[in-house]
């Protein structure tokens, strides 16, 4: 996905006021994401979309399902009935629209129902992995500076950082391996795109 893209998304995030700050701030994540989203995209180098690939598409889907939903809950544990439907349609729109990284052809490729993948995709949002899983994850696809900004994007979209939502980030860069260096870098570049 497009860092800008991303990044724009997550500034639209914390304002729910309307529906069209909502899909500019799904389009931005989307676009942060993009590169891995293209259709039947060969990921693991073995000559042809197969079922590895689809189940890396998942993970990823997974993944970022996750971060939301831990920035969803970061300064409460209930969540927001205007987060919920924000989420919803970042979810929807990095994963499961035409160009999403879960499309339609992607899903019928899987032979698993649209159902029970949109299922296993929402419950990381519910009960999201853990922060030390996301990180792992994260280093293992080299996506660390990626993930981060997402999280960083999201929580700076109201242009209010609360002491939990700094504490969330310091825990969250210190499980991705980033120096005060790295994270001080990415979060400039974050905010002159915002």
């Amino acid at each position: 996905m497009g860092l800008f893209k991303i990044l724009t998304a997550a500034k639209a995030i914390a304002d729910f006021a309307t529906d069209e700050n909502t899909i500019k701030a799904a389009n931005n994540i989307k676009t942060l994401s993009g590169e891995v989203s293209e259709k039947f995209r060969d990921i693991n180098g073995d000559g042809g979309f197969d079922m590895d690939d689809f189940n890396w598409l998942l993970e990823t889907s997974c993944m970022y399902s996750s971060i939301i939903g831990h920035i969803s809950t970061v300064d409460s544990n209930e969540i927001r009935e205007e987060e919920m439907d924000v989420a919803i349609e970042i979810i929807n729109n990095i994963c499961f629209s035409e160009d999403g990284l879960l499309n339609d052809e992607v899903v019928e490729f899987s032979q698993l129902s649209k159902k029970q993948i949109r299922n296993k995709v929402y419950d990381k949002f519910s009960t999201p992995y853990s922060l030390k899983k996301i990180s792992k994850y994260a280093i293992n696809i080299e996506k660390e500076e990626e993930f981060y900004s997402i999280a960083y994007s999201i929580v700076m979209a109201d242009e209010e950082v609360s002491e939990n939502e700094k504490e969330f980030l310091d825990i969250f860069s210190k499980e991705l391996e980033f120096s005060k260096f790295d994270v001080r870098n990415i979060e400039r570049q974050i905010k002159k795109l915002l």
